[in-house]
Formats: C-alpha cells, structure tokens, sequence
C-alpha cells in the first residue's frame, strides 16, 4: 500500500492514496498500400485517464464525499496533486465502498479524465454602415456621371447604308435588281413587274 501524503483533487485532501495508473494513449490510423504494408498517416493524442483508489477517514469524510460527488455531478474541472501531477481533469467515473472495515470513512476508486479546454477569444469586426455605404456609393455614380471630360472631337463614323436598311427595303431592291437583270419594268412602289 503506497502512503501518499497530502494527495488532492481540487479542494478535497485523500488521507491514503493506495494506486495511481495513469494511461496515456494515442490514436493512430493506418492505411494499407499496395504491398500488404500498412502506413501510419495520422497520429492523435487521446486525454490522459488517471485511475486512483484510496480511502478517505475523519471527521470530514462525508463533507468530503459530498464534495467529491458535487464534483462529478457538475462536471468541474480540477487538479490532481499525488504522485502524479495533471491538470485540466473530469471525474469520469466514482464508485465508493462503505464496509466495516474503514471505520468512519469509505474507500474509493476513481477515474480522472483529462479534458482540453478550448480558450474564447474575441474578435472585434467592424462592418461598413449600409446607409453610409450606399450614400457613398451613390455619391460617386453621380460624380462619375458629371465628370467635365473637356473639349472632346467627335470622331466619324464609317457607316454602310446596306447595314442601316430594314430587311423590307432590302427585299424590294433585291426585286428591283433582279428584274432590271433580267430586262423587264419594275413598278418601284409595289415591286411588281407591270
């Protein structure tokens, strides 16, 4: 049996420490390749579980109890001071035994699992007013839109009439061409011959 003085979780002192097992452990995922060989491609560190066994006596024995099991049932997060150190850890699990012979107390098995805690930070954005947006936005338009571009020459245009015909005009002289070819009067008005 290993005496281990002044051991603690949070605010609760353990008056003997019997065991301590901590299990560090990782994740690794393997793939296999062509060959039957298989790689290892990723490598995850899993929490630290700590399981203890002990006993606890006193006159404080079921305030300590009381405290140990409002510690479970919140969920709070505690120190572990033993032989072993860790921070950051959970009650996961906690069975007692009450049996004659710890007088005035109980003896305990407790695991103790590791947590992370994700840290909260805060980022201030600051987003354009849409009201003052827009109103810039409009303001340029209309500065682009009245914008004195000076004295500016205009520049000609080479157009092609046939282009700027409507497709009736150009039917009727396609008919007018054709029977001036072919040597017979045209009426210029209805586009038949008379």
């Amino acid at each position: 049996m290993i005496n281990i003085n002044k051991a603690k979780l949070g605010d609760v002192e353990f008056s003997v420490i019997e065991e301590e097992s901590p299990e560090l452990a990782n994740e690794i995922t393997e793939r296999t390749v062509e060959r039957g060989t298989d790689i290892v491609d990723h490598i995850r560190h899993r929490p630290v579980v700590l399981s203890i066994s002990g006993v606890v006596v006193g006159d404080d024995a079921a305030q300590k109890l009381n405290q140990l099991r409002e510690y479970a049932r919140k969920g709070e997060v505690h120190r572990y001071v033993g032989r072993n150190i860790f921070t950051n850890m959970v009650i996961q699990s906690f069975p007692t035994s009450h049996t004659a012979q710890v007088r005035n107390g109980f003896s305990f098995r407790m695991e103790l699992k590791e947590i992370r805690v994700a840290r909260l930070e805060t980022v201030q954005f600051v987003a354009p007013d849409p009201v003052r947006a827009s109103t810039a936005a409009g303001t340029a338009t209309q500065a682009k839109e009245t914008e004195d571009k000076g004295t500016q020459q205009q520049q000609e245009k080479n157009v092609d009439d046939s282009q700027n015909r409507s497709w009736l005009v150009q039917g009727v002289d396609a008919l007018v061409n054709y029977f001036t070819k072919t040597g017979q009067d045209v009426d210029v008005i209805t586009g038949a011959a008379p």
